[in-house]
């Protein structure tokens, strides 16, 4: 009996012994994973500070506001990212705001991170929220000011914290993890003048260029290799093809239009004077239109300065394209007198304004930008 009552003795301590270190492998397992997730959510916030700006364009300013809900601190900032294609002053920005919140079920508190174009067009939803860490215990942000003082709250307009304190705990416990990061801009970056419209692909399609009165209109249109790009649901020629031949077909009788395409070269339309836009002439143009083939770079020179030879009211330059200086330096020479309106269009993506060149040439010579989004 005694024999028996020590082996139960030693199993029931074997067992609890067992028991407790599992327990102590599974909170350490845990404690560690937590450790990884606050340094992947640090790191998240961090690089985001590291490459906020405060955004100028035209009249409208996004700036960096840091205040609480829920007890937690919440930060909403404009974040630039490189340009990720080839292009000159090509500009990425993005609203991204971190802010904890429960989660769906109560249960916990979540760190979430959302992103938002700047610029979007009213139809496209935001995206989802992307949760960073759960179990948060403790989110917290700090902002040192030009005092040299670390304050809670930002809402300082024009202007930018010289560092960010950033701090974050997660699961049971009451250790912190906490990391500093520098602020690297200092002052606004311009976007240029922001688009007058903004449409999505589709719209742009059905309804073609926006409306003008003028009387004669020359098309610019690019069919360098960029267009063949299906970001906006179809190859971005194929879109640019149908909104023409849409904006043709709307015109009145008495006004008049000629069309170029350009790549490495120019391809003119096969006649050499403008046509009335009747229905007869916008049918014997559309096959001409349709055989267009996007392919080769990017130099509108020579469209440009046939689309001036022709006289006309009103120049469209659509283009997903960058130019360089010589390519405004000549729009100036041609349109000295400013009598031409240039409207100009580009193509862009959720988080990219459009081509800079477009929007300058617009402002230039007293038109306006339209981006057409997915």
């Amino acid at each position: 009996m005694t024999a028996v009552s020590l082996l139960g003795l030693l199993v029931g301590s074997l067992y609890s012994s067992w028991t407790a270190i599992a327990r102590s492998t599974h909170s350490g397992k845990e404690a560690a994973a937590n450790v990884q997730r606050e340094r992947v959510a640090l790191r998240e916030v961090a690089e985001s500070l590291g490459a906020a700006v405060l955004v100028a364009d035209g009249e409208d300013r996004y700036q960096l506001m840091g205040g609480s809900l829920h007890g937690q601190s919440r930060l909403s900032l404009v974040q630039h990212l490189p340009g990720d294609r080839p292009g000159r002053n090509r500009q990425f920005f993005r609203r991204v705001t971190f802010s904890v919140e429960p989660s769906a079920d109560g249960s916990e508190w979540q760190l979430v991170r959302r992103e938002t174009p700047v610029i979007r067009a009213l139809e496209n939803p935001p995206p989802a929220p992307r949760v960073l860490a759960r179990r948060v215990r403790h989110f917290s942000l700090e902002y040192l000011a030009d005092t040299g003082r670390w304050q809670a709250d930002w809402k300082t307009p024009d202007l930018l914290p010289r560092r960010a304190r950033i701090r974050i705990g997660l699961g049971a416990g009451a250790e912190t993890r906490v990391r500093e990061v520098t602020l690297r801009a200092i002052g606004f970056a311009h976007g240029g003048t922001p688009p007058k419209r903004v449409v999505n692909a589709k719209q742009f399609e059905e309804s073609g260029f926006p409306a003008e009165e003028l009387k004669r209109h020359v098309f610019v249109i690019d069919k360098s290799g960029s267009m063949r790009r299906r970001d906006v649901g179809d190859q971005r020629m194929t879109v640019a093809k149908q909104a023409l031949l849409n904006t043709l077909a709307g015109m009145e009788e008495d006004q008049e239009f000629y069309i170029l395409f350009f790549n490495n070269s120019t391809d003119a339309m096969p006649v050499p004077q403008m046509l009335n836009a009747t229905p007869g002439n916008v049918a014997a143009i559309k096959a001409w239109i349709e055989s267009q083939e996007p392919r080769g770079g990017t130099r509108p020179s020579s469209a440009l300065v046939q689309a001036f030879e022709q006289e006309p009211d009103v120049i469209w330059l659509l283009s997903d394209g960058e130019f360089s200086s010589r390519v405004h330096n000549l729009a100036a020479d041609l349109n000295a007198n400013r009598a031409v309106r240039i409207n100009t269009l580009g193509f862009g993506n959720k988080w990219y304004f459009g081509s800079r060149s477009l929007r300058q040439l617009a402002e230039e010579h007293g038109g306006a930008f339209t981006l057409v989004t997915p």
